[in-house]
């Protein structure tokens, strides 16, 4: 057996752990401490900003011109003329009551089948 395994280990006295601990701690401060933000929110404000964004467009004389093609179109305005057949509307709301009923029993069962899957587990 090799020599370094049979000394006797030397145990750290609470000393020497509380000094650790203080290194560990204390060596990340310091080099917080040390640095130099190089951040730019640090150097600009609000007014220097704003300045030059208007010396930017001091020597701009053209004034704005809207894009016909980017405009909105006129909204579509229903007809007044225009009938609708009670009987087709009453069995279209119909319809659509029943293919919510149905999506709403699926996803009852879906939910079901998933909770006896976990308890089954």
């Amino acid at each position: 057996m090799p020599d370094f395994l049979e000394t006797e280990m030397k145990f750290r006295t609470p000393a020497r752990k509380y000094a650790l601990v203080a290194t560990v701690i204390a060596a990340p401060l310091a080099l917080a401490a040390c640095s130099d933000s190089d951040d730019a929110a640090y150097e600009t404000d609000t007014e220097t900003v704003e300045i030059e964004a208007n010396e930017a467009l001091e020597n701009v004389d053209a004034m704005p011109v809207e894009d016909p093609q980017a405009s909105m179109p006129d909204p579509v305005v229903p007809s007044t003329t225009q009938t609708v057949d009670p009987e087709a509307a009453a069995a279209a709301e119909a319809a659509r009551q029943q293919t919510l009923q149905d999506e709403g029993d699926d996803a009852a069962a879906t939910a079901a089948a998933a909770m006896d899957a976990m308890n089954e587990e």
